[in-house]
């Protein structure tokens, strides 16, 4: 915990709102739909804090070098590759109770040196406070768990929620939602803030790569990801390699592959891109991300929400493959695909080959033309 002395030249100006920013660490996505939100903030002439831990905390550092931040308690999950996810997790239920006391004092030292006039917390259940105004950010306010847990998680959920001061849901209301059941919503302290997507409108790239795999998620399922989708896109590039040359023709070292792919292997290490059948690399920046998505046709990733909103906003041709177990990735990639947006398959059944052949039935086509507009209405009501 850091903590701060302000000399008396160096006081906080009064007249400039101070606000907090705690997104959750398990994965990126919830660090990564805070950086919109972030941005307007600063584009409002607020003090942005940033509050978190893990991977979540090395990104926000990374795109706000400038800013100030603090750590936050980790919950640190733990995935089984024996125990289905549902239990597994709820194994785990004390010890991400104690996690959500510890951040809540923590957080408490933080608005007492920081003076934070507002806090903004996405899915961090600990980090609000009876005296400052408080946001929480969650896409799941009907959360799905098997049917002998749902009443419970729901009230707790939902008990949660009410704590902070208001509830923002990034997401539309109605027909328009990218997140169906789970962001349905009627209470009176919810506002629908429109998806939230880092990427912004880039010029047309040239295409690189028919086909472009990003693994993420936790261990086991990972590497079980990644082990799948290699082998994959190695034979699909065999497969074209031996109709190029032919049965008793000789693979010669400069013959170009025809059919380029690149695998993001979701690992925070070297971003240099190695060449080969399969072009990889361990970790890209949001930037390189952002531009090798717009450079190929078709995306192979899982189906995480922010994942979701940020293909939707560039409308880029996606196949989903959802971690097995999680209810929430696999209702998401479900929906999705009964609206026509993007085709699916279940891990344990996917085949490179059919899913191209699918996918070309599916097309991204969601209107993100609303500009961030309810964002900006959403900040204009907590300021």
């Amino acid at each position: 915990m850091i903590s701060f002395a302000f000399s008396e030249d160096k006081l906080p100006d009064k007249s400039t709102k101070r606000v907090l920013i705690c997104p959750l660490d398990w994965g990126l996505g919830h660090a990564t739909r805070c950086i919109p939100i972030i941005e307007e903030f600063k584009n409002r002439g607020c003090e942005v804090f940033i509050a978190s831990s893990g991977q979540a905390l090395r990104l926000l550092k990374q795109a706000f070098p400038s800013s100030e931040f603090d750590e936050l308690p980790s919950y640190n999950p733990h995935y089984s590759s024996l125990l289905p996810m549902s239990i597994s997790m709820g194994l785990q239920i004390p010890k991400f109770l104690r996690v959500i006391e510890q951040e809540h004092e923590v957080l408490e030292r933080i608005i007492e040196e920081r003076k934070i006039d507002l806090i903004v917390s996405d899915n961090r259940y600990g980090c609000w406070n009876s005296k400052v105004k408080s946001v929480f950010i969650t896409h799941q306010i009907n959360i799905i768990v098997p049917w002998y847990l749902r009443k419970l998680v729901g009230n707790f959920n939902a008990k949660c929620i009410e704590r902070f001061s208001l509830c923002w849901i990034p997401d539309w209301p109605g027909g328009q939602s990218l997140a169906g059941e789970l962001s349905r919503s009627e209470k009176k302290n919810v506002r629908y803030i429109g998806p939230l997507s880092r990427f912004k409108k880039m010029a047309a790239q040239e295409r690189r790569y028919d086909i472009l795999a990003i693994i993420s998620g936790p261990e086991p399922q990972r590497s079980e990801f990644e082990r799948l989708l290699r082998k994959e896109l190695i034979n699909w590039i065999q497969e074209e390699r031996s109709q190029r040359l032919g049965p008793n023709d000789t693979f010669k070292v400069s013959d170009a592959f025809k059919r380029k792919c690149l695998l993001v292997r979701g690992i925070p290490s070297d971003s240099s891109i190695q060449t080969g059948p399969i072009d990889e690399v361990d970790f890209l920046p949001a930037t390189a991300l952002h531009a090798v998505i717009e450079a190929s046709d078709v995306i192979i990733c899982r189906s995480g929400y922010s994942t979701i909103m940020d293909l939707s906003k560039i409308r880029k041709k996606a196949i989903l493959i959802p971690t097995p177990g999680q209810t929430e990735q696999e209702y998401l990639a479900q929906s999705l695909m009964k609206k026509g947006i993007m085709y699916s398959e279940d891990q344990h059944s996917f085949r490179l080959d059919r899913a191209l052949r699918k996918a070309k039935e599916y097309k991204s086509d969601v209107d993100f033309a609303d500009n961030g507009i309810e964002l900006k209405k959403a900040i204009d009501e907590v300021l």
